[in-house]
């Protein structure tokens, strides 16, 4: 069973998946990230390349993963990487994304003074869209939201429908 980690760091999130003994393929812009990953997580294949062109052929995963990574593309951008996971996925596959999601009021000032030191306007732009209509429009199924640390995280899950709808 294969897994698509986009944009996959160090590989972290990647290794649960290695773990129960998925195969897993992470793709990252960063060869530094990648050669780091190639220490910790030797069964991690590797690819370099961009999230919104990955260099893959289509329906090639049972699963892509994007943890927290959605929220450093612009829209346009972010669109096209939800466009090609959707692409990527073997009929009855599912995107898992754990990514920001606007705070809860505890955590709403800290968030806020985070994204302001740390994150571009395209983390401030994710935490005003609805990402599962989003995912919906795309052609996504079956989307679920959950809601963690203080609804400051949010894991969302979707599938690419079984059967693909005839298109309207």
């Amino acid at each position: 069973a294969t897994v698509l980690d986009l944009c996959c760091g160090t590989g972290e999130a990647a290794a649960p998946w290695l773990a129960a003994g998925f195969s897993v393929t992470g793709l990252d812009l960063s060869p530094l990230a990648l050669a780091l990953a190639a220490r910790r997580h030797p069964s991690l294949k590797r690819v370099e390349g961009l999230a919104e062109e990955p260099p893959f052929q289509d329906e090639s995963f049972l699963a892509v993963q994007l943890s927290v990574a959605l929220h450093e593309f612009p829209r346009r951008e972010r669109e096209m990487v939800l466009r090609q996971s959707l692409r990527l996925l073997k009929p009855g596959g599912w995107l898992v994304i754990v990514d920001l999601h606007p705070a809860g009021p505890w955590l709403r000032l800290p968030q806020q003074l985070f994204c302001a030191l740390f994150e571009t306007d395209t983390a401030t732009s994710m935490l005003e869209d609805d990402l599962p209509s989003q995912l919906q429009k795309l052609g996504f199924t079956a989307v679920k939201q959950e809601l963690l640390a203080g609804q400051a995280l949010q894991r969302l899950t979707a599938a690419r429908p079984s059967i693909d709808a005839p298109s309207p």
